[in-house]
């Protein structure tokens, strides 16, 4: 117990007699009794009757009376049918600090499997504990695999934060765990991903060349998606010269079409002209925008998905807005309003939140001050829905104009306090600009 003290294993100074009346309430317990609160405090401050079970290694005449023997000591407390605590989380604390390091490790691997045998139907949902639990047994390669669960699953519900840390945590056990080059990379891939959706760009684009410098040149697709990546985080950042670089790069690694060349190569070279397209849009580069919008159209008419046919409306809508110089046409506005339907369509909320925000903007530059306020906050709130910081930035810039046009001075300062910190959390010189602007 004073070497749980002098080494810092316990959260927090408790005095010595807080101490010394735990550690005597521990010790006087009977061997099975102390056995399972040694187990119970390996899970954690909560813990249920069924992953005890399946974690103790005892049959139910052992377990009950143990438990039992817990519950009138008072060091622990039932929470419904199933469900127990400790009565303190210092109680948990000095038991598992009395714990040598091999008995850690042998009690964690114990929940790990618990918790897969009794949550089996269910494994996202424990992934994250289950890593935790592995990860704390020195089982990096299990830990690793239920890491890469828990990132999926987490990433799918737009938990950003959750998602990257057990995307770094399973960077960080990838040595240790011996997990292939190849799976590596698409552990970069992933986190650079999320990191873009978070607004971390410059975080992004070093775990998209991680994942890059771990791949063959063989695997052409994956280079290509990964340039494409890459080409995203310089363009949010409005670095054109380096997007189209990694763009050429792209082309460059997908290569020609390939005879028996599948959705997947369509998907790749169809995603980098959007890419592209986005860029000639903010270099009002019309011509070749025009040209690209011709090419793209004659192409998805043959073989074009929904959500594609919404980036196109979506990008056929920038050329049209460049064109009337924002004065957009009741025919621009009804596109936007097509792709706005297509791209719900096809299930794809991110490029949803887009086309939404799109409307909000047309509508700004109709003077139609109302609408413009409804669809950027519709798009807002999808934004802080999903932690989509791009998205939120686009709204929040424009929103403070709406309010400035409508005269509202106090939605101007809360807008534009806002609009700046999230410019500032994205690393975007133009929409940092704007906010200095408004």
């Amino acid at each position: 117990m004073a070497r749980a003290v002098r080494e810092g294993t316990l959260s927090g100074a408790l005095p010595a007699v807080i101490l010394h009346t735990i550690d005597s309430r521990l010790a006087h317990l009977s061997e099975p009794a102390r056995e399972l609160a040694d187990l119970a405090a390996a899970i954690g401050r909560q813990f249920t009757y069924s992953i005890l079970a399946h974690a103790c290694h005892c049959d139910e005449d052992s377990l009950v009376p143990a438990l039992d023997e817990l519950w009138q000591r008072r060091i622990i407390r039932e929470q419904g049918n199933d469900a127990y605590d400790f009565a303190h989380d210092k109680i948990r604390e000095v038991a598992y600090s009395s714990l040598s390091a091999a008995r850690r490790r042998l009690l964690h691997r114990r929940i790990a499997v618990a918790l897969e045998e009794v949550h089996g139907h269910e494994p996202d949902a424990v992934a994250p504990a289950v890593a935790l639990h592995y990860d704390r047994a020195g089982d990096a390669a299990r830990a690793v695999l239920h890491l890469m669960r828990a990132a999926q699953a987490a990433g799918a519900v737009y938990a950003n934060e959750e998602a990257i840390s057990y995307l770094q945590r399973a960077l960080e056990l990838a040595p240790e765990a011996r997990v292939p080059d190849l799976e590596v990379a698409a552990l970069h891939e992933a986190l650079g991903r999320i990191l873009a959706r978070a607004g971390r760009h410059a975080e992004a684009r070093t775990h998209n060349q991680d994942a890059l410098d771990l791949l063959p040149a063989s695997q052409r697709l994956r280079r290509a998606q990964l340039n494409v990546s890459l080409a995203e985080t310089w363009h949010a950042q409005h670095r054109y010269a380096d997007a189209h670089a990694a763009l050429a790069a792209a082309l460059a690694a997908l290569g020609e079409e390939p005879a028996d060349s599948d959705e997947e190569w369509w998907k790749a070279w169809t995603r980098m002209q959007f890419v592209r397209g986005d860029l000639l849009y903010f270099q009002a580069r019309l011509d070749e925008l025009a040209d690209l919008n011709r090419q793209m159209e004659a192409v998805l008419a043959r073989r074009g998905t929904i959500e594609q046919q919404a980036q196109l409306y979506a990008r056929v809508r920038q050329q049209r807005l460049r064109q009337e110089r924002y004065r957009p046409s009741p025919t621009t506005i009804e596109i936007t309003r097509k792709s706005v339907e297509l791209a719900r369509q096809a299930n794809n909320r991110e490029l949803a939140g887009y086309e939404i925000f799109a409307l909000g903007f047309l509508l700004l530059w109709c003077d139609d001050l109302d609408g413009a306020a409804e669809w950027l906050n519709r798009a807002l709130h999808e934004a802080l829905s999903m932690g989509h910081v791009p998205l939120e930035d686009r709204c929040r810039a424009y929103l403070t104009i709406t309010a400035r046009l409508c005269g509202d001075v106090e939605g101007v300062h809360s807008q534009v306090e806002a609009a700046m910190r999230v410019a500032t959390a994205e690393q975007s010189p133009f929409y940092t600009a704007v906010a200095h602007g408004n």
